[in-house]
């Protein structure tokens, strides 16, 4: 008998229109991220690819996804933090996440910018 308050969770957490509502917004979320994950990998023109930008994301975006990738190319170049925010007008926040990926053992953003400026860097 002491297992009897388990369904009895699980019903009213199935009951529960708003968190079944979440869960199905969650999968969603994932199944959509996925798709335009197979989207970009599948664009191989590059005028399409920036069209396709152009249409998905706002300037705005567009603006915060090239600032996040020349932070990324400025410390692959063994510029510091400070140097990188002051240059760039922003706080060291929003540079601590790339330096962490760069210095994680395995980083595929590393493997990347090796290959596409050499490694023979520092770092």
């Amino acid at each position: 008998m002491g297992n009897t308050s388990l369904p009895g969770r699980l019903n009213k957490t199935r009951m529960n229109p708003t968190a079944s509502c979440r869960i199905k917004r969650a999968i969603s979320m994932k199944t959509a991220t996925r798709e335009l994950i197979d989207l970009f990998a599948q664009t191989e023109d590059c005028n399409q690819m920036e069209v396709l930008f152009r249409e998905i994301f706002t300037p705005s975006e567009i603006d915060t996804l090239t600032l996040r990738w020349q932070l990324l190319k400025d410390l692959y170049e063994g510029k510091t933090q400070r140097k990188i925010a002051a240059e760039h007008k922003i706080s060291l926040c929003k540079i601590t996440r790339g330096s962490k990926l760069l210095k994680a053992k395995g980083s595929y953003l590393k493997k990347v910018l090796d290959d596409l400026y050499g490694n023979g860097n520092n770092n």
